[in-house]
């Protein structure tokens, strides 16, 4: 049986893993038109399975999980010097540490 946090780490990384395909075919789709391969076959290429995927299909999807995964360090990082910012008393609110940032 599994526990509660076994089960929320289960929905987030299923969760995760839509998002993420969500993302790289999307940008597959801007880039490639209506020619994009099935969801499936990307899904198999990166997750470093052998698939049938063309040259140029196979950058695309590598560079948009490499864009996907840029955003998302940048977050976790942004969401760590807020945290610290706060704790310090550097600032008060979420607006006051984009301000700071984004002005």
């Amino acid at each position: 049986m599994k526990n509660i946090f076994e089960e929320m780490m289960e929905q987030y990384r299923s969760t995760s893993e839509e998002e993420t395909m969500r993302y790289v075919l999307n940008g597959m789709r801007e880039t490639l038109g209506n020619d994009v391969p099935d969801a499936e076959k990307v899904k198999t290429y990166l997750l470093g399975k052998s698939t049938n995927l063309t040259p140029e299909e196979q950058y695309i999807a590598t560079d948009k999980l490499l864009e996907w995964a840029e955003v998302n360090v940048r977050t976790i990082c942004d969401l760590i010097r807020y945290k610290t910012l706060k704790r310090l008393g550097a600032v008060s609110s979420v607006d006051e540490f984009l301000r700071l940032f984004k002005p």
